[in-house]
């Protein structure tokens, strides 16, 4: 089982889950008329949700958003693993180390985006009523139906672990600094490997390849495997962070689950 399905199936999602499925045993037939009727499934006029049934939702989909995070995380090294078809790639001005880059670099805006992402789920969790663009550490983290509780411990946690791909996902989004994939990697003889893969990429896009590419295929190989052992650890870590908020914000989802039961 990947990391981001045992976080699907955690005890949160599973209760979340059980709450929404008479809403979208409710919503389906709706639904299907407005596409019959305007072809368009989304909702233009008075939502059809009782209040219970949206904060069960919008829970639903703050969570999956961290799941579906982790998930992207995952793919990621999917991606770093293996260039399928190299040379149809190299066709198109894509090289293996532009392949790692732009890989990697996704890899590091997404794992930065864990804690947002976990910060607009406790303010859901909790019905703060804080609009998501105020969703602060400090506003969050500090409030004070969230910091009497186990919670705030697991969101600071989330945060120091998200924070190790802070400047580089900064350096990249505002200033075009490509995150350095060679960074990852711990000797200096696989950094150098690297520098050859970046290299000879660079010479590729000019001219004839100086390295034979079955020989660029093989490092590709070597590096990825290395890189991916890197960050897998990365990625655990994240996962286990999450699944420990997950665990903190259970007793409040059940505690916001009865009381909406009972005023409904």
């Amino acid at each position: 089982m990947k990391n981001h399905e045992h976080l699907a199936a955690h005890p949160l999602m599973e209760l979340n889950s059980w709450h929404i499925k008479p809403v979208i045993i409710k919503l389906s037939p709706l639904l299907m008329k407005r596409v019959q009727e305007t072809g368009d499934i989304r909702n233009k006029g008075p939502t059809v949700l009782e209040s219970s049934e949206y904060y069960h939702v919008t829970v639903f989909q703050k969570a999956s958003a961290l799941i579906c995070a982790v998930e992207r995380l995952e793919n990621s090294l999917t991606y770093i693993h293996k260039f399928p078809s190299p040379r149809t790639y190299e066709k198109k001005g894509i090289h293996q180390f532009s392949w790692l880059e732009y890989h990697y670099s996704y890899f590091v805006v997404t794992y930065d985006s864990l804690f947002d992402i976990a910060l607009i789920l406790t303010n859901t969790v909790f019905q703060l009523g804080i609009s998501e663009k105020h969703c602060k550490p400090s506003i969050i983290e500090d409030n004070a139906w969230v910091k009497q509780t186990s919670v705030k411990a697991s969101l600071i946690e989330l945060g120091k672990i998200a924070s190790i791909y802070g400047k580089k996902r900064n350096l990249f989004v505002h200033r075009g600094d490509i995150p350095d994939v060679k960074s990852i990697v711990k000797s200096i003889t696989d950094s150098d490997m690297l520098e050859l893969l970046k290299a000879s990429s660079t010479v590729h896009l000019h001219s004839e390849p100086i390295v034979p590419l079955e020989l660029i295929d093989n490092v590709f190989k070597y590096e990825s495997k290395k890189i991916i052992a890197e960050l897998d650890d990365d990625v655990i870590k994240a996962q286990k962070a999450v699944a420990r908020l997950f665990d903190s914000l259970l007793p409040i989802y059940k505690k916001k689950a009865r009381l909406l039961k009972i005023v409904v």
